[in-house]
């Protein structure tokens, strides 16, 4: 964070988007996998965070992204993974609290399907997946980015402690 800030002259803006994914039953769970999991996907943006608020003045903004899965699990072997996208939801409220009197937003933003290396388009599980949205079809990189700069700009400067979400319809 301190290079990062040397670097720039200061920050306004911290995006938590890293994740790890995790599939399986919870009976079949490896303890080390889900540590990992846990430290990655909820670790992390609560230390980034911790980070930061130092650096951050009025109108400075904290977004994460989450998962439609931390919302909704339509499908048994997620479990793990939607647990940790769903503490997002909760950090992102009660840290909007926190910040809010210095004039910081926290905000989620929470994809459905979206199409990466990591889960393409294309992919073995894609037609089930396109299936449970209501738009028939994954999210660009470019889309989920687009409600990152929203909430990133003035024109949500009264909005925190919510959740965006951009799945495609998926959770409608």
């Amino acid at each position: 964070m301190s290079e990062a800030v040397s670097a720039l002259g200061g920050l306004d803006i911290l995006v938590n988007s890293a994740a790890i994914g995790h599939s399986g039953l919870i009976a079949d769970l490896d303890v080390a996998e889900y540590q990992k999991l846990m430290d990655v996907n909820v670790r992390a943006p609560v230390l980034f965070a911790k980070a930061a608020i130092p650096h951050l003045s009025a109108g400075g903004r904290i977004i994460s992204i989450g998962s439609g899965l931390g919302e909704r699990v339509p499908f048994p072997g997620v479990t793990a993974y939607a647990m940790s996208k769903a503490a997002l939801t909760s950090f992102t409220r009660g840290l909007s609290r926190e910040l809010g009197p210095q004039g910081i937003t926290v905000n989620l933003v929470q994809p459905g399907s979206v199409d990466t290396d990591a889960n393409p388009a294309d992919g073995p599980a894609a037609d089930f997946q396109r299936s449970l949205t209501s738009l028939g079809r994954f999210a660009k990189p470019s889309e989920i980015a687009n409600a990152v700069v929203f909430l990133s700009s003035p024109a949500a400067s009264v909005i925190t402690g919510a959740t965006l979400t951009a799945d495609a319809g998926a959770i409608a």
